[in-house]
């Protein structure tokens, strides 16, 4: 049974590695359409041109929605890369002097809540991190 969850759990990780990696590249149309969206409201009648001559493609509206789109599929992605290799953004001063075995119990029971959605994951990473801190010392 701990073998057939160890497997998982790395095929998890390694599925979750990949997506993370990928969903890096959404960065690069981002910029773009962030950078032609301004440039355009700048240039108020560039945009009134090409809305007028190409299509309602360049309507800044559209840009927006894309830009968030671009947005939520970039963090949303990137958000569990960070998660599993523990590099989440945290803003605290207490939690660094604290021994490791307090940390694991912290980040157990404050994502705990916060990711039941995910229960499966917040499980399976649980078992993970119960098996090598308390039966390794």
């Amino acid at each position: 049974m701990e073998e057939t969850l160890d497997r998982l759990s790395d095929g998890l990780r390694k599925f979750v590695d990949r997506a993370g990696k990928l969903s890096t590249f959404f960065i690069i149309p981002l910029v773009f359409i962030t950078m032609w969206d301004v440039f355009c409201r700048k240039l108020v009648w560039i945009q009134i041109w090409l809305v007028e001559n190409l299509g309602s493609i360049f309507e800044s509206t559209l840009l927006q929605e894309l830009e968030w789109h671009f947005h939520t599929a970039l963090f949303l992605m990137v958000f569990g890369y960070g998660f599993t290799h523990n590099r989440h953004v945290r803003v605290d001063f207490v939690r660094e002097n604290l021994s490791f075995r307090t940390k694991v119990w912290i980040d157990f029971f404050w994502n705990k809540p916060i990711h039941d959605s995910m229960d499966l994951r917040s499980n399976l990473f649980f078992l993970g991190l119960h098996k090598r801190v308390f039966h390794n010392q």
